[in-house]
């Protein structure tokens, strides 16, 4: 840390050996020293392998747990044997009969997340000769904790945010805090290790959105501060005895793709899409928009009364006046078209080709794969579907499907004499259904 510019009294971290609150830091008379971290019958290999990890979360977060209940967590009964036979050596465990529990030396561990902190810590030590600390502590670091696991590679900055916690019991907070811990420190990578199997794929989701509509580091903040967001990088630990191992060397390895990048590349549309907010619209007026297009998808029409949406309007805590507002900035953004003149009490407005689809690729996940779909079918089936076919076969709303045809006849990739027929179909659609184009 002095090496890359931090005053000594800027920062600190935890200790490497001695820590109280590390699984295998508390020595005792009676227990065999644990040797060399580097050796086979180390804690540190011990803990490097998936199935023991399993084995110490489940019993650490049970307190107490029968034979029969940790075999369904590590069903090898070999491996299981030598699991809970090195844990009763060491004194992490005790055994009453059939039952094993927390030790009363580790009684005060609650899990096992700060174990897994300082064995990522060691693992950049001894795999890549790297310097690296765990607890790090900096000034002026946004509230809720510390870094992780802080390593020096080849003069670059990582930290690591290790969760040993299943997926679903990470908080939207937790994962606001790393970001902003990675904006303070802005680190050549910032990872976020999660030591399960499962897929990241709703948490990478979650971190776009609570990059996008955070305040405080998200690309409108109030702050003004410009951070590398494309630093957060996403992974699990595989499945495999020695996942967590492949999960940290692939973050040096480009050619691997077991990592997420969720904030990489993160377009003006996502970040639109993201904030349910359309362009040249604000929540209100988009929130309007939504609800006139779920009213024509609801009932086949697309032109819409003012007062068919009031209700739910008011739901949304838009008033009447708001309301109307938006109708008329709807109007003159084309969103949609007047169909009638304004009264004291309503107004008619017809949703346009560009307003729906705005709408559309905004707030419907599974429009733009609905959109390839459609267009492989018209190009690929003879004789070539009808509008009905094609919302019967995709199981779409008829609305959504008579927009795809009009928004693919306004871009000339079809011709569409009746609403209902598709009687044309030009090469460059045929082109983009075979290189997989988006439309």
């Amino acid at each position: 840390m002095l090496q890359h510019g931090w005053a000594r009294d800027t920062f600190s971290y935890d200790p490497v050996e001695g820590k109280p609150e590390v699984i295998g830091q508390i020595w005792d008379r009676g227990v065999p020293p644990y040797g060399s971290r580097s050796a086979p019958d180390s804690f540190f290999s011990h803990f490097g392998k998936t199935s023991f990890r399993k084995l110490l979360r489940f019993l650490f977060d049970k307190r107490q747990s029968t034979y029969e209940e940790l075999k369904k967590i590590c069903s090898n009964e070999r491996s299981l044997g030598e699991h809970l036979a090195y844990i009763l050596a060491k004194k992490v465990a005790e055994q009453d009969d059939n039952t094993w529990r927390v030790s009363s030396s580790y009684e005060h561990i609650c899990d096992i997340g700060k174990t897994l902190e300082w064995y990522v810590a060691e693992w950049f030590y001894l795999h890549l000769q790297a310097p690296a600390r765990y607890g790090v502590k900096l000034k002026g670091m946004p509230k809720g904790g510390d870094l992780d696991v802080v390593a020096f590679v080849g003069e670059k900055p990582i930290c690591i945010e290790c969760k040993s916690r299943r997926i679903e019991n990470i908080d939207d907070e937790e994962l606001h805090l790393f970001l902003q811990r990675a904006t303070h420190f802005r680190p050549a990578i910032a990872l976020l290790l999660v030591d399960t199997d499962g897929s990241i794929d709703t948490l990478s989701e979650r971190i776009k959105r609570i990059f996008v509509t955070s305040e405080l580091i998200g690309p409108e903040n109030m702050q003004g501060i410009q951070w590398n967001a494309d630093c957060i990088e996403i992974t699990n630990t595989h499945q495999g005895r020695k996942g967590i191992d492949t999960a940290l060397r692939a973050i040096f390895d480009v050619s691997r793709r077991d990592r997420d990048k969720p904030l990489a590349g993160l377009s003006s549309f996502d970040i639109q899409k993201i904030k349910g907010v359309l362009p040249g619209l604000n929540k209100a007026d988009s929130l309007v928009m939504k609800l006139l297009c779920e009213k024509a998808i609801a009932t086949n029409i697309t032109i819409i009364a003012t007062n068919d949406i009031q209700e739910e309007a008011q739901q949304l805590n838009i008033s009447q006046e708001e309301l109307f507002e938006a109708i008329e900035i709807l109007i003159r953004n084309k969103y949609t078209r007047r169909f009638s003149p304004v009264s004291s009490s309503t107004v008619l407005s017809e949703l346009t080709i560009s307003g729906f689809e705005e709408y559309a690729r905004t707030f419907r996940d599974d429009y733009v794969s609905t959109v390839k779909a459609a267009a492989s079918l018209i190009v690929n089936t003879t004789p070539t579907p009808n509008s009905y076919a094609l919302a019967a076969s995709l199981a779409q709303p008829q609305l959504i499907i008579e927009h795809i045809l009009e928004f693919l006849k306004e871009k000339e990739l079809i011709k569409l004499p009746h609403p209902m027929i598709i009687i044309g179909i030009s090469p460059e659609l045929k082109r983009a259904v075979r290189e997989e184009k988006e439309l």
